[in-house]
């Protein structure tokens, strides 16, 4: 570099430049770098801290989420159980509660079965005691009241009851002359009769309605 300065300042010259000029040359190109210090101090940074997630860490994480993904998981299961639970327990209540129902409406129905059948026993014994051939005003007044009472008491509507008062009823409405003595006590004695008998008519569907009257 000292050589080429000194070619472009003295072009005529063809020689060498001389060694002063080249050590003050050198000197004046030294004293222009800067000190050790000086290019330290000349550089700047900012300094960011950074937190790096080591694989424990993640692993912990991971641990963490699987755990509460199994508890949201068990939190399902344990709300769907005990809906099943409450469903199952309804239903069972509601088994139980017709079954209770059923069986109180058919001890009931027996019950006035049996009731009906004494009381048209004691209207027979009654019919029974007159020795003309009619039934007089007033027994034929009793039996009404009778009939009245068995429909009111039939509240299972019983067909085979209904069927037997009806008869009843269509014979005692006769007039005089035409109202058969001996078939008022023989339909008086097939309702005594069917106390005897086992209660199970086919459409029998006994309901909590019933006990209304």
């Amino acid at each position: 570099m000292a050589r080429d300065v000194w070619s472009r300042l003295y072009p005529e010259s063809s020689g060498q430049p001389p060694v002063s000029f080249v050590e003050d040359f050198v000197i004046r190109v030294v004293n222009k770098i800067p000190s050790r210090q000086k290019i330290i101090a000349s550089f700047k940074y900012d300094v960011t801290y950074l937190t790096i997630t080591m694989p424990t860490l993640f692993e912990r994480e991971i641990s963490d989420a699987q755990a509460i993904k199994r508890k949201r998981e068990m939190q399902n299961l344990h709300h769907a159980l005990e809906k099943r639970v409450q469903e199952r327990i309804a239903e069972e209540y509601a088994t139980k509660r017709t079954e209770l129902v059923d069986s109180f409406l058919e001890s009931t129905v027996l019950t006035m079965r049996n009731y009906i059948s004494e009381l048209c026993q004691s209207v027979l014994n009654c019919i029974g005691r007159i020795k003309r051939t009619g039934i007089p005003d007033m027994y034929l007044k009793r039996l009404q009241e009778m009939i009245n009472k068995v429909r009111f008491l039939n509240f299972y509507d019983d067909e085979q009851v209904s069927k037997l008062i009806d008869d009843l009823e269509d014979e005692i409405n006769k007039i005089k002359g035409e109202r058969d003595k001996d078939l008022i006590e023989e339909k008086l004695q097939e309702i005594v009769n069917i106390a005897k008998e086992e209660f199970s008519p086919p459409n029998f569907n006994p309901s909590i309605s019933y006990l209304e009257v």
